[in-house]
């Protein structure tokens, strides 16, 4: 794939894929204020071109789009298991 290379184990890298994981998993985690692009990018080692790329080709939509999804998922959430009014 595009992108994503395989790194030999004695280098210590991580791969692309690797990184775009550790992401995901550091999104899945967060419950509020979500990083900015640069914050994501940052932690992955890539550039921000390079992570949106990536990003894109790993999960199949972009970066933001998918903290979007979390944000809504995590809203739904909270509606559900709301114990006072939304009024």
């Amino acid at each position: 794939m595009y992108g994503v290379y395989i790194v030999s184990d004695h280098t210590g890298e991580i791969s692309d894929r690797e990184a775009i994981r550790r992401v995901i998993e550091h999104l899945g985690r967060t419950t509020h204020d979500f990083p900015d692009l640069s914050s994501l990018a940052k932690r992955t080692g890539l550039s921000r071109f390079h992570f949106i790329r990536v990003f894109k080709a790993e999960i199949g939509m972009t970066p933001a789009r998918y903290v979007e999804q979390c944000r809504i998922e995590q809203a739904k959430s909270l509606i559900e298991t709301a114990e006072i009014s939304l009024a």
